[in-house]
């Protein structure tokens, strides 16, 4: 149930009775397109009422109801009878039965057609747009007169005391106006127009609108139509930004009345008087309360006029920053304000067009922190977790210069709803510990706090299995990288969020908010070459960092499958994704997209100057520099790794056709190929080829050791490698072929045409084209060493059933081969 509801039980009558022309007599009377407070049937559905001015009643059955004039019997109605002076209710559900017709009603309008059953239209009603729980009707019953009603009354009289006066027109369009403007308002001819220049929405001890209006510097204008007997509709709002410096970046004007902002009960921006203690307030503030209030909204481009402009609503966001002077807002689009989306593509890296809310980051030049939380924006999509999109622009707040702000995707419901094609029903999303975004918090906390509490190491693959059954674990790993590569200190007690598709699905996490990175903190802990983020964050319990905070890491890292796929993926994210030119070029770019904004910005909050600005820039760059070389040092002395080596990786495409896309994947990862970087040592390189078509598969994978010019070849779809010295790896593709493979393939390539027999063998293997003085090592598909010798004859009756590799070792070619044991 929503609110006050008005439940209503449509009742059919059906009657023989005698039938009048219904053309004079009945009428479209009332439409409501946008419904969110009249329950009818358990829903909230659109609705047409059709009224009888006639003393008698009448059946409409086979009349035609349409949207489309071409299609006047789009729906036919069923024998239905209305009363004299009486009412039925059309229910525009698409539901395709009864009084439900199969279409529902535009919100942005629609033309309606009532038609007789010999083909006459009986009425015809072109509904405009209307802003949600807004109906358009007759203002009295069967009368000429449209208008808007602020309180719908379906089934009940039309009450001309509910109409509400239409929307004035401003001649001029919100934007930047280098010289004096002239500006007239219009309305209905009669009707007196009323206008304000504060922000505050006009009432009747406003200025009364004469004649056309100068202006010669920035104005905010507002306007609304008065007329006896009706009530106040949507006022007309525009920004005028004359003869002012305009920015380079893109402007959002917000016009609102200076009550909702500074009044000390119902402000939203002030201490005020009915507020509520908490982040970071030590004191009842109105600030932190969850207030919404009314706000024009403004979007200018590059372009001089606006771009796009609706009402909506704004919240202050944000945690211990709303204790600024400059705070951030939400800025959400609703139904009831007009429009239920903001129509514009704000983001350049997104597809969408339809944006439910977005976030108007105010601390923007806070000690660099928006630069530091934009690059996690711009330089991790290609890591597998959900990223914030981010642009910039200038605020002007009811005509005051309000400074550079970061407009941003904000990460909630809607969120996931966008760019997974969710319904909010399919999906949990948490915040922090234990915050519910949507959904449900039982499903993680049946695992983090249920089974990881109790099962302390994940050393046996079961439990392993167990919990990366329930998270995607390749989405964690590239996550807990990035968090502890930019050294968030803010982070994980707070700014961690994660999501997971009902039934299906597994938890993945979203990073945002990475301001307190970099070395923000210019202390030792947090400079590039600590690794505190490990240490005390992520691997020890302490009072700022509590036991669930950080429990799946520390238990994940006590099965060495994950610790394997962590390093070497890190490894791989250091040779690329944070590569310190790739990083730093990002970092400038940002910072050269709102230099030009910087000087005025400090001015009007006098918070920080434009050097020390420059100074955590500086810092950041530094820290992006230098980061990439402590890292391998820092995961060698926590996890396992003994050094690296470098790696070259690629696919020989050769007679393979261009629409083949094949992939190779590190522990599953994806790689950007060709991959030229450095892997570690002391945990193995797992490689598995990846195809988009069925038609090729691995003829093998060919390693150079390049210090030795040694060659290997390995036929497996999966490569797993112990690194020991620097080595170029080549994927070799062949089309598919049906049947069972052998190892001719590999032993094609190599010179003396070795060969292993029997396969399956079970207490010897015998190795054909070596000499007695040729070495051979046998491993499991782990990559674990098990034994070695030399010559053509080996002893397996110490090995158990399954699958085995062998490497024998030849002048400067090492050959592989696969093996079974069964005993």
């Amino acid at each position: 149930m929503r609110g006050s509801f008005i439940k209503i039980v449509t009742v059919i009558f059906i009657l023989a009775l005698h039938l009048t022309n219904i053309q004079a007599s009945v009428f479209i009377n009332e439409v409501l397109s946008s419904n969110s407070t009249i329950e009818i049937e358990e829903d909230y559905p659109d609705w047409i009422e059709i009224y009888n001015d006639a003393d008698t009643a009448i059946c409409i059955g086979g009349y035609g109801i349409s949207d489309k004039k071409k299609k006047p019997f789009k729906y036919v109605l069923p024998d239905s009878t209305i009363e004299a002076k009486g009412y039925i209710l059309l229910i525009a559900d698409e539901g395709n039965s009864g009084l439900h017709t199969n279409f529902k009603i535009a919100a942005d309008g629609e033309e309606l057609y009532l038609t007789t059953p010999d083909g006459t239209t009986a009425d015809y009603v072109s509904v405009p747009a209307l802003p949600s729980n807004i109906s358009y009707g007759r203002s009295t019953d069967g009368g000429d007169i449209f208008v808007k009603f602020s309180t719908p009354s379906p089934l009940t009289q039309n009450r001309p005391g509910n109409a509400i006066t239409e929307t004035p027109v401003i001649s001029l369009k919100s934007g930047f106006y280098n010289d004096t403007i002239t500006v007239s308002i219009t309305s209905e001819e009669g009707d007196t127009i009323l206008y304000t220049l504060d922000g505050s929405v006009p009432d009747s001890l406003s200025n009364i609108y004469s004649a056309p209006l100068v202006f010669d510097t920035v104005t905010v204008l507002r306007a609304i139509t008065y007329k006896k007997g009706y009530q106040t509709g949507t006022p007309a709002s525009a920004t005028f930004l004359v003869r002012t410096r305009k920015p380079e970046l893109p402007v959002i004007t917000l016009i609102t009345d200076p009550k909702n902002l500074y009044d000390d009960s119902i402000g939203i921006y002030v201490v005020g008087v009915n507020g509520i203690p908490g982040k970071c307030a030590d004191i009842p503030v109105n600030w932190n309360q969850d207030w919404e209030r009314p706000v024009h909204f403004c979007y200018l481009d590059t372009m001089e006029q606006s771009q796009m402009e609706m009402n909506a609503g704004i919240k202050i966001a944000g945690n211990c920053t709303r204790t600024y002077g400059k705070k951030s807002f939400a800025v959400t689009a609703r139904k009831k304000y007009g429009e239920d989306r903001l129509n514009y593509k704000f983001f350049n890296d997104r597809e969408s067009l339809q944006y439910k809310d977005i976030y108007l980051r105010g601390n923007a030049a806070l000690c660099g922190a928006a630069l530091r939380d934009e690059l996690g924006s711009v330089l991790c999509p290609g890591m597998d977790f959900e990223t914030q999109s981010v642009t910039n622009a200038v605020l002007y707040l009811n005509g005051e210069y309000w400074g550079l702000y970061d407009i941003k995707e904000r990460v909630n419901e809607h969120y996931i709803g966008r760019h997974f094609g969710l319904d909010e029903s399919e999906f949990d999303m948490l915040e922090a510990g234990w915050d519910v975004l949507n959904g449900s918090f039982a499903d993680f906390s049946d695992l983090r706090d249920g089974y990881l509490y109790y099962h302390t190491s994940l050393e046996n693959d079961e439990e392993y299995k167990y919990v990366t059954d329930r998270i995607d674990v390749l989405s964690y790993i590239d996550y807990i990288i990035a968090e502890s590569f930019f050294g968030n200190d803010d982070w994980p007690y707070a700014n961690i969020k994660y999501w997971c598709k009902k039934k299906s699905g597994k938890w993945r996490w979203i990073l945002y908010d990475l301001d307190v990175t970099l070395g923000m903190i210019d202390d030792s802990l947090h400079h590039a070459d600590s690794p505190y983020i490990f240490d005390t964050q992520l691997l020890s319990v302490n009072d700022r960092y509590a036991d669930w905070t950080n429990r799946l890491f520390r238990r994940l890292v006590t099965n060495n499958n994950f610790l394997n796929a962590f390093t070497q993926i890190y490894a791989y994210h250091l040779s690329t994704t944070f590569v310190p030119d790739r990083s730093c070029n990002m970092l400038d770019s940002l910072k050269h997209v709102v230099d030009s904004e910087m000087s005025y910005e400090c001015q009007r909050w006098n918070r920080h100057s434009v050097e020390e600005w420059g100074k955590m820039y500086n810092d950041a760059r530094v820290y992006l520099q230098q980061r990439p070389s402590y890292m391998p040092g820092i995961l060698q002395e926590r996890f396992g790794v003994s050094g690296k080596f470098n790696v070259n990786i690629s696919i020989d495409k050769e007679g393979i056709p261009s629409d083949c896309e094949p992939d190779i994947t590190l522990y599953g990862h994806s790689m950007q190929l060709p991959f030229e970087g450095k892997l570690f040592s002391g945990r193995p390189v797992s490689l598995e080829s990846v195809f988009d078509t069925e038609e090729y598969q691995v003829k093998y994978w060919e390693i150079t050791h390049t210090d030795t010019d040694s060659v290997e070849y390995v036929q497996n779809d999966t490569l797993i490698i112990d690194l020991t010295d620097n080595v170029d790896i080549r994927l070799v593709l062949k089309e598919f072929t049906t049947g069972i493979e052998d190892e001719s393939d590999i032993n094609s390539v190599n010179q003396h045409n070795i060969s292993i027999f029997p396969n399956p063998a079970s207490q010897r293997l015998s190795i054909t084209g070596i000499s007695d003085r040729e070495e051979y090592q046998i491993y499991d598909l782990a990559g674990n060493l098990l034994k070695k010798g030399f010559g053509n004859s080996v002893e397996t009756s110490d090995l158990k059933d399954g699958i085995y590799l062998i490497k024998i070792y030849q002048n400067n070619y090492v050959t592989t081969s696969r093996f079974v044991i069964k005993q």
